[in-house]
């Protein structure tokens, strides 16, 4: 068998990468990029245990990985390397259907043929399309998970309106937070004792008019004391009607 060891590490070290980024983007387990380089390091070097016993060598790479795993995830080793196994191998056994050049031997995913490696650029297309994925799924959660119903009483008026929590709206006036409501879904109109509030951005400047309020989050558990400022603008309010401040969440 022509093992074709240059291409061979460059191919672990890809298959390595990917593996451990699926193992974070599916467990969202975090770790120290130093400690993951000696882990992706092992991996690419495995290729020498080629030489070795054939039982010595698998013992080799079981002791190196699940020990790696031990140090980097913890009490989380298991399910990281059960993650990590299966990205790895999946993608070897995946690589074989496509071309026979591309074998597991000895636990490792080996090229026999350097015309191989043209589909070991389906590698990095699959982190890619896995990050793709990964960025709509949390994307699609924290828009649902961020929208709400609030009511706003402003004197002897109740308004409920449909509203999302903005993480970027931390804006305070007086210590207190600030919220935004589409100007078109305000049907009273306010008196003449309003504050001038002042928004800074980082291109622009604006003062608007900000009067009292009282808001009522969906669950009821708790009401809070707000400034209202109505805005013409509501592109960033994610098709609600209220946009509320990162200090109520």
């Amino acid at each position: 068998m022509n093992i074709y060891f240059d291409l061979t590490m460059l191919s672990n070290l890809t298959l390595s990468m990917v593996s451990l980024f699926f193992v974070k983007i599916v467990a969202t387990y975090r770790a120290k990029k130093g400690v993951l380089c000696i882990l992706i390091f092992g991996q690419t070097i495995s290729v020498y245990t080629h030489y070795l016993n054939e039982i010595i060598g698998y013992l080799i790479l079981a002791f190196f990985l699940l020990t790696m795993m031990m140090i980097i995830y913890k009490k989380k080793w298991f399910h990281a390397s059960v993650l990590y196994l299966l990205c790895y191998y999946g993608l070897g056994f995946f690589l074989f259907m496509l071309d026979s050049n591309i074998t597991i031997y000895r636990g490792i995913v080996t090229i026999l043929e350097p015309t191989a490696m043209v589909k070991m650029l389906l590698i990095p297309i699959f982190a890619l399309s896995l990050l793709l994925a990964a960025t709509f799924v949390d994307k699609l959660y924290h828009l649902n998970n961020y929208k709400t119903q609030c009511m706003i009483t402003y004197k002897n008026h109740h308004l409920v309106l449909s509203s999302y929590f903005d993480t970027g709206n931390t804006l305070k006036y007086l210590n207190t937070p600030v919220i935004f409501i589409a100007k078109n879904r305000w049907p009273y109109g306010v008196d003449s004792k309003t504050e001038k509030i002042e928004v800074q951005t980082v291109d622009s400047h604006h003062q608007y008019d900000g009067f009292k309020a009282l808001l009522d989050l969906n669950d009821g558990a708790e009401s809070y004391f707000v400034y209202v400022v109505l805005a013409d603008q509501v592109a960033d309010f994610n098709g609600c009607d209220c946009l509320l401040n990162a200090f109520l969440h």
